[in-house]
Order: C-alpha cells, then structure tokens, then sequence
C-alpha cells in the first residue's frame, strides 16, 4: 500500500504553490501478494460510523484464512511459485508477480543464477509457451487467437530495443548494475513486455520512453491500449487456461475479486486520490471501512457503455432514485449522494457482453425519480458502436420505450473507436414536477 497526504501544485505562472488536501492512495500486487487489505479516506474525522456516501474501498475486504487459502489453491493448481524465505511457509504463502517470476526465469535460464522462487509449474511454462508461438512465424488464428496483439506488441518493444542498442555512450552508458541482454530472446524481452518498461539501463530515466520510442503517439497508444485490454485481461475470453496472456491477473481480478494493480499499468482501479483528512486501513475484513462496497471501477470501453444522467439540481427538479439494467422495473437504488454534493449526475455502466445484449436480445434501461416517474429507452446492440457525433442518438443504438417521450429523444449519444474508444449516451434531467 503506498498512500500521501497532500497534492501540491503550480498555477500557470509558477508560484504560489497550491496545496490540496487530498489522500492518494493504492493497493498493489504488481511484485507480491500475501495479505488482504482495503484502503478509504477519512473524510471527516472521526471516522467512527458507517457513511453510505463515502468513498468505496480499494482493495479487498476477505478474511486473511479465506485469501491465503485462495493463494495456496492458486498456486497449488497452477503450479505457481512461492518466494524461497525463512518468512514464507504453507501457512503464510507469498507469491510473486508475473513480472518477478520472468525476471527470476531470465536469471536462472539465461544467468545461471539461483532461483529465488520454488520451481515454476504449468501456469508460467505455458505463459512462455504462449508467447514463444505467438510471436513466431508460425502463429496463427488456432494455435494463438490473438497472435496479431501479440506481434504487435512483440515488434513495439524490439524496435525500443534496437533503439536503446544505437544510443551513444554519452548519453547511455553500460550499467554494472542493471546490464540489458546483448542480444534479445523470446525469453529476456518477456520481463520489460510484462513490466511494460523500456530498454534504457544506465540512461537517464526519461530516454527511450516507450511513449516515444519508436513512436509515433497514435501506434503507442494502440499498442497500450491493445496490451491492457486484449492481452492483460483476455483470461475473461481466452477459451483455454493455456492462453491466458498473464494468470495472475486472473487471481487478483478474478479469483480474489480484489481491486487494485495486478500489473504495472492496471490503472482502471489501481490509484485513487480523494478528499480526506486521514487514511482507513483495513486488514482481513470491512471493520473501520465507513462504506463496506468496493469502488466502482471505471467504463471499460471494450465491452460496456455508461448512461450519464443529467443534473436534477441545475433545474430544481426531482432527483434521480434507482435504476434497472435490462429490466422494466428499476430495482437498484443509486447510492446517497455525499452532503452538500453540487450536483445530482448518476451514472449507469452497462457490460453490454456480461448482459448478451445484441439485435436479437435488446436491452431496456429503465430509471425512476422521486416523484415515482419512470424513464426507459432500449439498446439495441453491444458496443462498439458506429461512431456518432454526439448530437442526437444513432437509431440503430438506441431506441425510444415511448414514441412520444420527449424526454427520451432528446438523449445524446458520443462514440468514437479505438484507440480511445467512448460509447456514452447523455440524458436530460428528469421532467419537472
């Protein structure tokens, strides 16, 4: 956990500095993981009650026998390594990240060093395997589905590669203490692919950025973007374990449930910065934690689109109170909001996969106020979307529940593709009293 208790900035012209009271703060699994833990501010001190309104956890609140009995089942099955330490037994298990495990795997293969991990079983041999065919010649649609993502990825980190190798003495010289391989492998380029780092050993920390090198922007963030939501999290498609990009992105998201970093740029939960006088930290349980939900982790826009309600304060109008997702009735109630919050904007994240929404299948989303009125419009089709303006709605996206709906199709709708895909559709407020 790493946490701070203030942001300091620069306004445009340099000084006065300006201090913000916030708390940042992570969990992070990215080197290790052996114990559960979940992370709050304390908005107001005390922070000795439950508050509805105040921020979700991050982290995750299980009891330190159920993870531990996770990691050990996980590790177990998948033949996953523990650490080699006079600290770490079968009652306190302690695994290393993926990117570790490479670097430990580069040492004991290509170094001859010992290991500093129980010996890896299936999990981390056929993540090797994986990458070894899919960055081959011989990669194709059924021994890699997803060879394509993989070479692409593959090119990008060689060509930084051959980059770094050109680099002057001057301005990079050869590093005693890190040494980069003379020569790359389908193994020794794994750890800086994992670790999504550049080559840039014993050069100051800003050259061969791999946002620049090679470039340009536009292919760095395809090649970012593609790397985090096709490889990082395919274990939720992958038709076969043999093909998860990385396990233990699986054990912390999927079998832990836990949010935080699983790897270095897991950022979709990972950081958090919020109002608070104080930092909550919770250890095997939601005891202290003043709101016992998780977070909500933002729109993944590869597979979900977000409903932005708009403001039922600007216009003195009933406020918004509960919705439903593929539903007639809306049984889930929005959370309060938090005191003298400015404005009343609820969003709705609809997975369009998880809820098989397609032409055949429509989705209504239905939304109430507190005068009891019902608002609903349908989906009819899962994201992406063809791209849209943001004026109007697309009708072949959306249509309206009620022919006559003012309300309705006066909704706006915004997509755009990858490598920053949107698909966001903005209602108006509630009608008035």
């Amino acid at each position: 956990m790493e946490y701070t208790f203030a942001d300091v900035g620069t306004p445009a012209g340099g000084k006065p500095y300006i201090i913000d009271l916030n708390v940042g703060y992570n969990v992070s699994y990215l080197d290790q993981i052996y114990l559960p833990v979940a992370l709050a501010p304390c908005r107001t001190e005390p922070c000795n009650s439950p508050d509805p309104t105040a921020v979700g956890y991050l982290g995750t609140i299980q009891s330190v026998n159920n993870f531990r009995s996770t990691l050990t089942q996980f590790s177990n099955t998948q033949g996953w390594p523990l650490y080699n330490d006079s600290l770490d037994d079968a009652t306190r298990p302690r695994l290393p990240g993926t990117d570790n495990v490479l670097v430990d795997r580069v040492n004991v293969v290509e170094k001859h060093q010992p290991s500093q991990f129980t010996a890896p079983g299936v999990a981390v041999q056929n993540l090797i395997n994986q990458w070894n065919i899919c960055t081959s010649n011989a990669a194709n649609t059924n021994n890699c589905p997803q060879y394509k993502i993989y070479q692409e990825i593959n090119n990008y980190f060689r060509a930084n590669y051959a980059l770094y190798r050109k680099a002057s003495s001057t301005d990079c010289p050869p590093s005693t203490s890190y040494p980069v391989p003379a020569a790359l492998t389908p193994l020794n380029i794994m750890p800086y692919v994992y670790g999504w780092v550049p080559f840039n050993s014993g050069c100051p920390p800003s050259f061969n950025a791999l946002a620049t090198s090679p470039g340009p922007k536009q292919v760095f963030d395809q090649a970012l973007f593609d790397y985090v939501h096709s490889l990082q999290y395919n274990y939720r498609s992958a038709k076969l374990p043999q093909q998860f990009f990385n396990p233990f992105v699986d054990l912390v998201h999927g079998k832990l449930q836990a949010n935080g970093y699983a790897f270095s740029v897991d950022d979709a939960v990972g950081y958090q910065n919020n109002p608070g006088e104080g930092l909550i930290v919770a250890i095997g349980g939601a005891s202290g934690l003043p709101n016992g939900q998780p977070i909500v982790p933002p729109t993944d826009f590869t597979t979900d689109f977000v409903v932005n309600l708009g403001d039922s304060k600007a216009q003195q109008r009933p406020m918004w109170t509960s919705y439903g997702i593929c539903k007639n009735s809306a049984d889930t109630q929005f959370p309060p909001l938090a005191p003298g919050a400015p404005v009343d904007t609820p969003q709705i994240i609809v997975d369009t996969v998880a809820y098989q929404i397609s032409p055949a299948q429509p989705c209504t989303i239905t939304v109430t106020d507190a005068n009891t009125r019902t608002y609903q419009f349908t989906i009819q089709m899962p994201v992406p979307w063809p791209s849209h303006s943001g004026t109007g709605f697309d009708a072949q996206v959306v249509t309206c529940v009620n022919k006559n709906d003012g309300w309705c199709t006066d909704i706006n709708e915004l997509s755009t593709q990858a490598p920053n895909p949107q698909f966001v559709l903005f209602t108006p407020p509630p009608l008035p009293p």
